[in-house]
């Protein structure tokens, strides 16, 4: 079975220190774990806590068989997505 998690876009918001799953990009935006606004928050965390496991995954895909495909130019986009600074996040959304 699988697990329905939320589907993207999924935001990191810092709320004084402390940062946040969001399904917005903004302070008024609802955590994706609390399980008061999300029926599926348990799904939510447990791909959350996947995660790392999944970035190193594609990583190793796309090293050992990049091609010119659409996918393979998405999977290129989140992996740099997911490992850039969040200053250059910012700088790249402009």
């Amino acid at each position: 079975m699988i697990n329905e998690h939320t589907p993207s876009p999924w935001y990191h918001i810092d709320f004084a220190g402390v940062y946040q799953i969001c399904d917005e990009p903004y302070y008024e935006g609802n955590n994706l774990f609390d399980l008061e606004h999300f029926k599926n928050a348990e799904a939510n965390a447990i791909l959350s806590a996947a995660a790392p496991e999944l970035l190193g995954a594609l990583i190793e895909i796309v090293r050992i068989s990049d091609r010119k495909h659409d996918a393979w130019d998405k999977a290129k986009a989140v992996i740099k997505k997911a490992t850039q600074s969040p200053s250059k996040q910012i700088e790249d959304e402009k």
